[in-house]
């Protein structure tokens, strides 16, 4: 079922029910707009002055990262066919986004612990990035081995 305009409507009505999901928790938590005035505002924009300089650089090449390949296949592919790359992009994602999100939040955990301690965390970066690099090696590993089992069904038939 195709609806015209569909993904604009399903934007929009994600986007609306997210206000409605908000304002509820304000009104729950009994949130009060007079809280926020301009001198604390300052005062949070002066504390963390060199939040953007630091972000800015890593979130837009991490965008560009995930964009630009698109843009790019889709010169020479169907659009549809960019599509489904996107969409088995985003599911085969999923995993990935709570996998990274466990590890931060321990990681973050630890160094915090570790930095208030006035202990060293090069050992424990060193310890995440040699179990990453594994992961990685053993999921390189499994792309590989199905990719020669694909090939091996194409040349048997």
């Amino acid at each position: 079922m195709q609806i015209p305009g569909g993904l604009f409507w399903g934007d929009l009505v994600g986007n609306v029910a997210n206000v409605f999901a908000g304002w509820k928790q304000m009104l729950k938590n009994s949130f009060k707009v007079s809280f926020i005035n301009k001198s604390s505002l300052r005062n949070v924009a002066v504390q963390y002055k060199e939040f953007p300089f630091f972000s800015v650089g890593p979130t837009f090449l991490s965008s560009m990262a995930n964009i630009l390949p698109f843009l790019l296949i889709n010169k020479y592919f169907s659009t549809e066919t960019v599509g489904y790359l996107d969409l088995t992009r985003l599911v085969l994602s999923i995993p990935i986004v709570f996998i990274s999100a466990a590890i931060t939040q321990v990681l973050f955990q630890q160094i915090t612990e570790r930095k208030n301690e006035k202990k060293s965390i090069a050992a424990l970066l060193k310890n995440v990035l040699v179990i990453l690099f594994v992961i990685v090696l053993i999921e390189f590993a499994n792309c590989i081995t199905i990719r020669s089992f694909i090939i091996w069904l194409r040349i048997r038939r």
